[in-house]
């Protein structure tokens, strides 16, 4: 019975440093992503014409996704009604 209650205690003391280090992960990949993102410029692209409901949708969400994403870059609206599918 004390085996069972050793690898009870270690499997539990693996998973708790598993998911330390799987809390720590995304916090160095923000990192990075807001080095790659600073400065830079992103283009929605809206495969409708403008004043419609998809083109009020994705300028709706621009500031959004402009505040949302690491490094805040510049998101530009652009309407290219040939391009829907």
């Amino acid at each position: 019975m004390s085996g069972f209650l050793f690898d009870t205690r270690r499997t539990v003391l693996g998973l708790g440093v598993l998911a330390m280090a799987l809390a720590a992960s995304p916090l160095a990949h923000a990192a990075a992503a807001g080095d790659f993102y600073k400065g830079r410029t992103m283009f929605v692209i809206i495969g409708y014409a403008p004043g419609g409901g998809y083109d009020l949708y994705a300028r709706c969400w621009r500031s959004i996704w402009a505040n949302i994403s690491p490094g805040n870059p510049t998101v530009i609206p652009q309407n290219m009604p040939a391009r829907a599918v």
